[in-house]
């Protein structure tokens, strides 16, 4: 799970160090037990999630997850391929990618700090699930996903018909299911479908887009100006 963009304020103008605020939160037991517990199994899938990503992995054999948290997709894939296949796992955060490569010895995962990703080994699939409406730079973390594709990029996104908002103004409350310390919080990104369309037409020329979509209330804990948004799912293949 990358995330960058998190404050953890106190008086006005007051920003925790972005780096020692990640550390601290991600290596809580609060967190490291949600994910333990979530996002192993592929009824934990959102149907959008799911309408793509069940589909393409069975043809795929190598598999890039940017943003992975503890790894938990190797387990979602073995159910899906039931054979051997590589992994290789992305994350901002030093904790959860300790915990990872315990927990799946045989697979790889690497600190990053940014969009410049290691190695430029391309797999079958690349995919980033409930992480990008969290960068500011989504655009960027992109582009690096599809140079590192040899033909299914999967992603999603939040959307509305309004401008895109892209500030701290707008954010979600950190909570991992218990109650909010009134503090710890992320930037909700939610862009305009306008402005994304523009930037697959130019920069994905050589795919062929698919959208899953759907409208749905924003989550509990989000602070901004929608009542809903429109969950969209995409799925970018190449065609040369």
């Amino acid at each position: 799970i990358i995330r960058n963009n998190v404050t953890k304020s106190g008086a006005p103008g007051n920003r925790t160090p972005l780096r020692n605020f990640m550390n601290k939160f991600y290596s809580s037991k609060t967190s490291i037990n949600y994910y333990k517990k979530n996002r192993s199994k592929i009824k934990h899938l959102y149907n959008s999630e799911r309408f793509f990503f069940t589909k393409i992995a069975k043809k795929s054999n190598s598999f890039l997850d940017v943003g992975c948290a503890l790894g938990n997709f190797v387990k979602i894939i073995k159910k899906l391929k039931k054979e051997n296949f590589e992994y290789m796992g992305l994350d901002n955060q030093a904790s959860l990618i300790k915990l990872a490569k315990k927990k799946f010895p045989h697979k790889k995962f690497y600190l990053i700090k940014s969009h410049h990703f290691p190695s430029n080994k391309k797999f079958d699939l690349v995919f980033c699930f409930g992480t990008l409406h969290h960068i500011s730079n989504w655009k960027k973390y992109l582009l690096s996903m599809k140079n590192r594709t040899n033909t299914y990029l999967l992603f999603d996104l939040r959307l509305t018909n309004q401008n895109t908002i892209n500030s701290n103004k707008q954010f979600q409350k950190i909570t991992f299911g218990r109650k909010w310390d009134g503090k710890s919080k992320i930037r909700y990104i939610t862009i305009k479908k306008r402005e994304l369309d523009l930037f697959l037409k130019k920069n994905f020329k050589d795919f062929k887009i698919k959208f899953k979509k759907y409208i749905h209330k924003v989550g509990e804990g989000y602070v901004g100006i929608h009542k809903k948004v429109i969950m969209t799912t995409i799925l970018c293949e190449k065609t040369k």
